[in-house]
């Protein structure tokens, strides 16, 4: 590549990147389809202002901002889910959220960088939401379910950490995951090793975690009575003989 191919480049990258960082910054929450045809929208208004200064000399470099906005918009795309929006997922300290009431995935502005190096996380945010969106409930007729743990102690573990559990454990690598997710991982887990994970995600699917507590309690009956200090039927019939 010669320094003169380099030099033009480098221009048609920036004019793109500065294209989308403006997009990042304008406060509207647009889809990531939205998002992307805007770029190369703005990328071609830019192009016809180039043409106007400069004529036909800028015709390289006008064509490598139209290819790169293009190119641009196949990766961001490839990624991530098209009909999702681009908002300030990370003011609640997310990379991204799904809306359950109407199954809407919002994605952090930073999903949307130019030149991206961290498309393999965002597919995998990608992912996450996606299990959230397509495979839970979103309302539980419990908010808790409870279990005897291998030393004999009651666990208590909140819905709400099996919804995270399940498109955590399954998208995700703990890396990707906040100390506080991570625990959610651990705890899904110790609740799937009871009751057996596709009763777990039948519950999520379902929203019938009473139903997930039933099955807990009928498969750790025995233990519960014995956690709770009451003698199971039989040992008082073994007494009484």
């Amino acid at each position: 590549m010669s320094d003169h191919t380099e030099h033009m480049e480098n221009i048609s990258d920036t004019i793109v990147q500065d294209i989308v960082a403006e997009e990042q910054q304008n406060g509207q929450e647009v889809t990531v389809d939205q998002f992307t045809n805007n770029v190369e929208a703005k990328a071609e208004e830019r192009v016809e202002e180039m043409k106007e200064l400069f004529g036909s000399q800028i015709d390289v470099v006008a064509g490598q901002v139209i290819d790169n906005a293009k190119s641009y918009g196949e990766s961001r795309r490839e990624v991530l889910d098209g009909s999702a929006f681009v908002g300030d997922a990370h003011a609640i300290g997310a990379a991204a959220y799904t809306n359950m009431a109407d199954r809407t995935v919002t994605y952090d502005t930073s999903a949307m960088d130019y030149g991206s190096q961290h498309d393999a996380y965002w597919g995998r945010v990608e992912k996450h939401e996606a299990i959230h969106q397509k495979d839970q409930a979103g309302v539980y007729n419990a908010t808790t379910v409870a279990y005897v743990d291998q030393s004999g102690v009651f666990v208590e573990t909140k819905v709400d950490a099996l919804v995270e559990w399940q498109p955590s454990s399954k998208a995700n690598i703990p890396s990707d995951l906040t100390p506080e997710y991570n625990q959610h991982v651990e705890d899904g887990d110790a609740v799937a090793e009871v009751a057996g994970k596709d009763a777990v995600e039948e519950a999520l699917k379902t929203g019938d975690m009473v139903g997930l507590q039933q099955e807990i309690i009928r498969k750790q009956l025995p233990a519960i009575l014995k956690a709770a200090g009451v003698k199971a039927p039989e040992d008082e019939y073994a007494m009484a003989g």
